[in-house]
């Protein structure tokens, strides 16, 4: 496997965004806040997470760079979707089974 095989995975499984619910559990991170503004805290750490490795691979030349603004926006809001969605079934699985 390669660097740009490597990004690629990470992009379609989301796997970093879905590592912003454990970090945050591990860490300590948001202890004591409203669950509302933890649960934006973990999104925002699962978009960053997710976004990443997609301007990663756009600078080093794997993904094509985006044509426009628009471009930009919907790559990234399809990536970030994915991170989220990650997260949030991985705190479910793991926080929230009966």
């Amino acid at each position: 496997m390669n660097l740009q095989m490597f990004l690629g995975d990470l992009l379609k499984s989301g796997i970093l965004g879905g590592l912003a619910y454990p970090a945050m559990e591990f860490w300590d991170i948001g202890v004591g806040w409203r669950p509302l503004y933890r649960r934006a805290l973990s999104w925002a750490i699962s978009i960053g997470l997710g976004v990443l490795p997609y301007l990663a691979a756009v600078g080093m030349q794997y993904e094509p760079v985006p044509a426009d603004w628009r471009g930009w926006i919907e790559a990234c809001w399809s990536v970030a979707f994915v991170a989220v969605t990650a997260s949030q079934g991985l705190h479910a699985a793991l926080k929230l089974k009966k």
